[in-house]
């Protein structure tokens, strides 16, 4: 598994704990289709944090990258995303840093394969 943004602030003094945004990839895809995504919310937000002021952290789902597992079907792909979902939460409470929220978000870009021009 690629590493996460586990690195967020692990005070529980000025929060109540991180929310976790977990983002899946459409056919095809991979996990780095998410990195414009994450930098420009880095650099957009100085502190990222939700409205309950828990802090953000994302995690691009790796477990599905790529042309051969996004073909195996939904449930399949799932099932591995529940998987690596679950470590990564794990992972968190491994580290002390209560996980109060989770999300997932799933898109799907207009593109064929890593070679396509989608510009």
């Amino acid at each position: 598994m690629a590493a996460s943004n586990l690195s967020a602030s692990t005070s529980t003094t000025d929060r109540n704990g991180v929310h976790v945004v977990f983002l899946q990839h459409g056919l095809h895809g991979s996990h780095r289709d998410w990195d414009n995504f994450v930098a420009r919310a880095r650099k957009t937000v100085a502190t990222l944090k939700d409205a309950s002021g828990n802090q953000i952290a994302f995690h691009p789902i790796v477990a599905n990258s790529g042309l051969t597992p996004t073909m195996k079907g939904v449930e399949y792909n799932a099932h591995r995303a529940v998987s690596e979902i679950r470590a990564t939460l794990t992972k968190f409470s491994d580290e002390g840093t209560p996980v109060a929220k989770i999300s997932v978000v799933g898109a799907s870009w207009e593109k064929c394969c890593l070679c396509c021009d989608t510009s």
